[in-house]
């Protein structure tokens, strides 16, 4: 995801030339928006896992966007995954977390969060 959000050099592999490459928001937005859904989900023993590997990758993606266009489109939607997960260290759980094992899983999780809190204001 990452990479399809980065900002290209503009090479065409196939031609050699410089051609501007873009995806628009109508393709990121429903990516991106699929993919926090898939976040959201607490049931899989992964699902810690997923959500420290999108907060960390979420600095990238937003450099790759841009700054007007990362907060007009997409800040929105990682806003409530970023500060549900957030809750889980301080003991407010949010009603998307089990709180059975929510401390216990969630300590990469939680750390990604706050370095991605940090790193994007």
């Amino acid at each position: 995801m990452k990479e399809l959000c980065c900002l290209d050099d503009g090479t065409n592999i196939n031609t050699g030339t410089q051609t501007p490459v873009t995806m628009g928001d109508n393709i990121l937005l429903p990516l991106l928006t699929e993919l926090m859904d898939v976040c959201r989900v607490n049931h899989f023993p992964q699902g810690n896992d997923l959500r420290a590997t999108l907060f960390k990758n979420l600095v990238g993606i937003a450099h790759g966007l841009g700054k007007k266009r990362f907060k007009r489109h997409y800040l929105e939607l990682i806003t409530e995954l970023l500060f549900a997960t957030l809750e889980v260290e301080h003991g407010r759980h949010s009603s998307n977390f089990r709180t059975d094992d929510a401390r216990d899983g969630n300590q990469l999780a939680i750390h990604a969060a706050e370095k991605c809190c940090e790193e994007l204001s």
